[in-house]
């Protein structure tokens, strides 16, 4: 009976030994299929951590290559600023260079420079002085516009008379004669307006004009106030202007130099027959060129100001351009900073969850081999 009772004792503690053993596997098992189900859900999130770094890493890399794009963009607008800049400097530089020409002929013309030093003198007087000023019409050469062609001809043909003053009536031409002596400034020429004599090309003469050569009638080929007919008749009426040396010589054979004969060189075919030449005359003052050039060198500068008025356009375009590059730059680096921050911190959790990954596996890998012990028992 003791050998019965010390099996059954045996048998019951198997029983509880058995149960004990499956309940172990059992709840091992689940806790198995439990680091299962969590390996896979953390295997799921790498995967997609991953294809989400993948993504992110290629856009990080487009924004690069923008960047590079927008640089290069910032280096050539900025250099097209540069270059504009530098245009504009010598549009600046080219403009002081007309109005210092233009600044240095209206001082040539206002202290009549070329004139003889009693007209000099009269003429400056005159600023200042308004009885001289009334009195005074103006000087030959600045009461006419001749063409820039014609210049050599027109002051070879008026010769001295260039500087030949102009007035009203003889009393005014009286009283400046006076003023002449009383202050000792010499000699001057006067032309008073109602005492000039016309001196026109005769009928026939005027068929001089259909030669070869011949440009016109030197009074014709000017221009001047009406009221100054009278005297550039007097002073040009009876010239013509001819081309070259071998017409003149022409005309003055064809017509027996009844009149004068004057070349775009100068040269002087005199009536009754003398010949002036040799090198190109010498002026005897600008004043038939100094409004021309002037006139001239203020629509250089009206050019020069409208390719400057284009140019500040275009650099100001270029500048805003350059700004609006700049402005794109930094937000272009705002978002690489950030998407490669947003690839760290992918990176980190992707280590991280692998981490875990390890630790589960292993701690599956316990399990699944105390399985095998417990089955064995």
């Amino acid at each position: 009976d003791k050998e019965l009772a010390e099996i059954a004792n045996e048998l019951t503690s198997l029983e509880k030994s058995k149960e004990y053993t499956l309940s172990a596997l059992h709840e091992n098992d689940n806790e198995i299929n439990s680091g299962d189900d969590i390996l896979s859900d953390l295997e799921k999130r790498i995967v997609a951590l991953s294809n989400e770094k993948s993504k992110e890493t290629e856009a990080l890399s487009a924004l690069r290559d923008e960047l590079t794009e927008k640089e290069e963009e910032h280096s050539h607008a900025e250099a097209e600023v540069n270059r504009t800049a530098n245009l504009i400097t010598e549009l600046e530089k080219k403009k002081a260079g007309f109005t210092s020409q233009i600044n240095f002929l209206k001082k040539m013309k206002e202290s009549y420079e070329g004139f003889s030093m009693s007209v000099k003198k009269l003429l400056t007087d005159s600023k200042n002085n308004e009885n001289i000023r009334f009195k005074i019409e103006g000087v030959v050469a600045n009461l006419m516009t001749v063409p820039q062609n014609l210049e050599v001809a027109i002051e070879s043909a008026l010769g001295n008379a260039m500087q030949n003053v102009v007035v009203k009536d003889v009393e005014d031409a009286k009283y400046l004669i006076r003023y002449l002596k009383a202050k000792e400034y010499g000699t001057v020429t006067f032309l008073p307006m109602p005492f000039m004599r016309r001196r026109d090309l005769s009928r026939e003469n005027r068929a001089c004009l259909n030669m070869q050569g011949v440009l016109g009638v030197a009074s014709e080929l000017i221009t001047y106030a009406p009221k100054y007919d009278s005297v550039f008749s007097s002073l040009l009426g009876a010239t013509v202007i001819v081309d070259n040396l071998d017409n003149a010589a022409e005309v003055a054979r064809k017509f027996n130099s009844s009149f004068k004969a004057v070349t775009l060189d100068g040269e002087i075919f005199a009536t009754g027959g003398s010949i002036t030449g040799g090198g190109k005359k010498a002026k005897i003052t600008n004043y038939l060129s100094y409004d021309r050039e002037i006139g001239e060198l203020e629509k250089s500068i009206d050019k020069v100001n409208a390719t400057e008025s284009a140019f500040n356009l275009k650099k100001t375009n270029s500048m805003l351009k350059v700004q609006s590059v700049v402005a794109a730059i930094k937000s272009l680096e705002r978002e690489i900073k950030e998407s490669e921050i947003k690839i760290a911190t992918i990176s980190e959790n992707i280590s991280s969850l692998k981490s875990s990954s390890s630790s589960n596996k292993s701690q599956v890998e316990l399990r699944a081999e105390k399985s095998i012990a417990l089955n064995e028992k």
